[in-house]
């Protein structure tokens, strides 16, 4: 493969062969518009245009505040040709945590969709000494010369873009993690940690010009950024932004992808919708199509003709069904961000839906490891790619180390050399176990591990995985350090729940799902109690970062009083 000298090249492959093919499709006026590379090109032309009046150098920093959409691809490629540097910022920050992002990155331009994310910023201007300008995406009553209107879609001067003062040593983007405690860092990733990440991935999952991605996860984190827009940029494949994550069922319909980049959150929702709206009958028709799916799958009955007619059959009368509510087109999923439940990872492969997990971080551009499509264990993160070396500390910890590793978190010396050995190992915090034969399996995070007051060490990710698997329970958060027993704090799924029996009370069915979920553990391993939330934890409440990982120390300081309670009699 050859290498590409920067990540603006990416793009630029296309515009000979591909100069009119789609390349990005947003919903406007209840309908999707495609745009091809050739309008996109124009658009960066226009913006580069801007920001040289900008007086924008190499090395600037420039943020982009915004949900996905095709402007945020143009800032992106805008930037990075003139050797500028991305600072994504997501946009369901606080005004806040957004300004302290602009003020530690000393970003000199904005880019912002909204009059009320430029509400929000204009709220803390006299705290942002080095922002000079503001690039607001939609149209808002312009009341000073702090920000101008870009109007995308208009008229395309042909300007001459110099991009040969760009290297693949460049930095290309600071990108600030989601910061479950404290405040973020800003992690330094070059041009040649993106690019040797996405020259591994097509070479672990293949993509062609011929597929179609739909994404709906924050392009401000990088695992969509690499895995939902780099990656089919590279290919040339075409991407549909989804309106928002609300309207991902109809946007499926309507994009008719064949890939998707998700993170499990969305696997278990479709799961529990598939499930929750059969009756008596297509449950047995339903049960006997996925029974005879995975025995498929385990037994490799591929030679097998009385096997291969019988799955024939189920694809016909259910697994068809399935597949046209996700566009008819679907090949595989990605799934990454958090741990994927092993029984929603086979009942996908046995529906011909394989979902192929991953795993990485933002320190890492983002991926490490992941699944193949002739290579998969369910349960596991897959295997290392092709550039990439991991091992387990006497912990379990492991580390890695590769060409896709950061350079440094933005100012920040010391913290840096707490994760980044002498030898160049990157430490990620997470307890994982390495099989046989070379299969990563993450256990939780070394910070999240729950010690017990008798000293024994619990990974909650694990236990909260089986309790999720339960139909009746949404969400689940289980806790307990330094105290004597587990608790858990959980969201039941209430279409499940609604079809109990109005004698039946919710609070003994999760107690007998806890208990059969939780049997084969050790005792210590169990949830003695439970609360039942009245609210789901979302990115908008405060409780899930926006890569949907739960904030425990905000889901434990919001429900310490009731929580306390679970413990007061016995302690």
């Amino acid at each position: 493969m050859m290498l590409h000298p920067h990540l603006l090249s990416l793009f630029t492959q296309h515009l000979t062969s591909r100069a009119n093919s789609p390349f990005l499709y947003h919903r406007k006026n209840n309908k999707y518009v495609p745009y091809s590379y050739k309008q996109i090109w124009g658009e960066i032309q226009r913006m580069v245009v801007l920001l040289r009046q900008y007086g924008i150098q190499k090395g600037d920093r420039i943020a982009i505040l915004s949900n996905n959409r095709p402007e945020w691809v143009v800032a992106d490629l805008a930037t990075l040709s003139l050797g500028g540097i991305v600072v994504p910022i997501y946009p369901t920050l606080s005004s806040q945590e957004m300004a302290y992002i602009l003020n530690d990155s000393e970003c000199k331009v904005a880019f912002i969709e909204t009059g009320d994310h430029l509400a929000a910023i204009q709220s803390e201007r006299t705290s942002l000494p080095f922002l000079k300008k503001m690039i607001v995406m939609e149209q808002v009553v312009l009341t000073n010369s702090d920000f101008v209107y870009f109007y995308f879609g208009s008229a395309k001067p042909s300007v001459a873009i110099d991009v040969c003062d760009v290297m693949r040593d460049d930095i290309a983007s600071i990108v600030y993690t989601s910061g479950t405690t404290g405040n973020p860092k800003g992690v330094v990733l070059k041009h040649h940690h993106f690019l040797s990440n996405l020259e591994d991935i097509v070479k672990a999952i293949p993509i062609s010009k011929e597929d179609v991605l739909l994404s709906f996860l924050p392009l401000s984190h990088t695992f969509e950024r690499t895995t939902g827009y780099y990656y089919p940029l590279l290919q040339g494949a075409c991407i549909y932004y989804a309106e928002n994550v609300n309207t991902v069922s109809r946007d499926l319909l309507l994009a008719k992808p064949t890939a998707m980049v998700s993170v499990p959150r969305l696997y278990e929702k479709i799961y529990d919708k598939i499930t929750n709206q059969l009756g008596p009958l297509k449950k047995r028709m339903f049960d006997w199509a996925v029974k005879l799916g995975i025995q498929y799958i385990i037994q490799k009955q591929e030679k097998d003709f009385w096997a291969t007619l019988q799955l024939k059959i189920a694809n016909l009368l259910v697994f068809s069904k399935i597949k046209k509510r996700t566009g008819g087109r679907l090949r595989f999923w990605v799934s990454g961000g958090a741990p994927l439940r092993k029984d929603l990872s086979v009942f996908f492969r046995a529906l011909g839906l394989p979902i192929i997990e991953g795993y990485g971080l933002t320190e890492t551009s983002p991926v490490l490891a992941c699944n193949r499509f002739d290579q998969i264990k369910a349960g596991s993160v897959g295997l290392p790619l092709e550039s990439v070396q991991v091992k387990c500390l006497e912990d379990g910890e492991l580390i890695v180390k590769g060409p896709n590793v950061m350079q440094e978190y933005w100012h920040k010396p010391e913290e840096t050399k707490a994760v980044i050995d002498k030898q160049g190992w990157f430490h990620t915090g997470d307890i994982a176990k390495i099989d046989e034969d070379g299969f990563i399996f993450i256990v939780d995070r070394k910070k999240e591990l729950i010690v017990l007051s008798n000293g024994k060490k619990v990974a909650p990710q694990v236990i909260e995985a089986l309790l999720v698997s339960s139909p009746f329970i949404s969400q689940a958060v289980v806790m307990g350090d330094k105290r004597h027993y587990l608790t858990a704090l959980l969201y039941p799924n209430k279409d499940a729940c609604l079809k109990l029996n109005e004698l039946v009370e919710i609070k003994d069915v999760l107690t007998k799902e806890i208990e059969d979920r939780l049997s084969h553990l050790a005792r210590y391993e169990q949830v003695k109690k439970f609360i039942i939330l009245d609210h789901e934890l979302t990115p908008e409440n405060g409780f899930l970062t926006p890569s949907l990982k739960y904030k425990r120390k905000a889901i434990y300081h919001y429900h310490e009083a009731i929580i306390d309670q679970l413990y007061q009699e016995e302690e």
